[in-house]
């Protein structure tokens, strides 16, 4: 009898394993779904869907794009947390969700180190410091002598408490002393339609969502926030020319499936994810925003969250952050 069992155990096992190999190469024969964790419009959300169509090319499946904005991308990291590990439901993450959170919560719904398998890093960039029309500033000099003279008065939006724009600016006013009123919201979108209509004064945002406001002269670009121009807007200065040293940011983006999706798996996206990143159409649009192409290996986008989450919990503690 006892052998009969472990004859059992032994076919059972064989059958999981077998059926598991099956799966892994018929992958994909499905929608594969992308959860994104802001609203339409936003700068993730306008990269996924500029890379759909060569995505789907790669992959031989639709590629649903599922906007789950909000709570400081807890909402989306949470579903693709307690997703069916098989690579049918895949994370686009940004550093703040990574490497930024951990350090301003002390709770969680997901453990970024453990409820994740890195895919591949997909771009960067450093962002812009823009400023209603209406506000009476034209340089970044001007913007911190008019902060001064009125501390606790000039307002500025970010998608959420944390975000690496909040983080931005929370560098600025530690550099430059000055004292600004936060406002967080629930999409990038939505911030640029409040600074445009001067129903607040800044925001730290991305050529790519931001671009086609600045050439219409809705927004004023007064730096961008790290070490170098960008060749679509060559005029705006860097935010050390403009004088500030110090105030520097890249932010990222990248792609995660749940923990315990196989090697297969993850090998397979991987080559879809990095094919569609570096097409042609994809690296000339990020380029013409400033910003730059990072597709990578799954093993290199680990190695940067390993090394981000070290160099954020300096920037946090420096600036006071802490959500409870």
């Amino acid at each position: 009898m006892k052998r009969a069992y472990f004859c059992l155990a032994v076919l059972s096992a064989m059958f999981v394993v077998s059926s598991n190999a099956i799966s892994a190469s018929a992958f994909p024969d499905r929608p594969i779904r992308v959860v994104v964790p802001n609203a339409a419009g936003g700068p993730m959300d306008i990269g996924i869907r500029k890379i759909t169509v060569a995505l789907e090319k790669a992959l031989g499946q639709p590629v649903i794009v599922d906007n789950k904005p909000g709570g400081n991308g807890f909402i989306a990291a949470e579903a693709v947390a307690k997703a069916k590990p098989d690579g049918y439901t895949v994370l686009m993450a940004a550093v703040s969700h990574l490497c930024i959170n951990p350090h301003l919560f002390q709770s969680m719904p997901y453990n970024p180190e453990k409820d994740f398998t890195p895919v591949t890093l997909a771009t960067g960039g450093q962002p812009i410091l823009l400023v209603s029309t209406q506000l009476p500033v034209k340089t970044l000099s001007e913007f911190v002598s008019l902060a001064k003279k009125s501390p606790g008065k000039i307002t500025y939006g970010s998608p959420a408490v944390g975000s690496p724009q909040h983080v931005a600016m929370e560098l600025l006013e530690q550099l430059t002393g000055i004292d600004l009123v936060h406002v967080p919201y629930k999409n990038s979108p939505q911030i640029l339609t409040d600074v445009i209509a001067g129903q607040i004064d800044a925001v730290v945002d991305f050529a790519g969502s931001a671009g086609s406001q600045i050439t219409a002269g809705k927004l004023r670009a007064l730096a961008i926030i790290g070490d170098r121009r960008k060749p679509a807007f060559p005029t705006i200065p860097t935010a050390k020319e403009a004088g500030v040293a110090g105030l520097e940011m890249t932010a990222w983006a990248g792609y995660l499936v749940p923990a315990g999706t196989s090697s297969e798996v993850v090998a397979k996206l991987n080559k879809a994810f990095v094919e569609a990143i570096r097409s042609k159409d994809f690296v000339e649009f990020i380029e013409s925003v400033g910003g730059v192409v990072y597709a990578s290996s799954a093993e290199e986008f680990a190695a940067t969250i390993r090394r981000e989450h070290q160099s954020w919990s300096v920037v946090v503690k420096k600036a006071g952050l802490r959500l409870d």
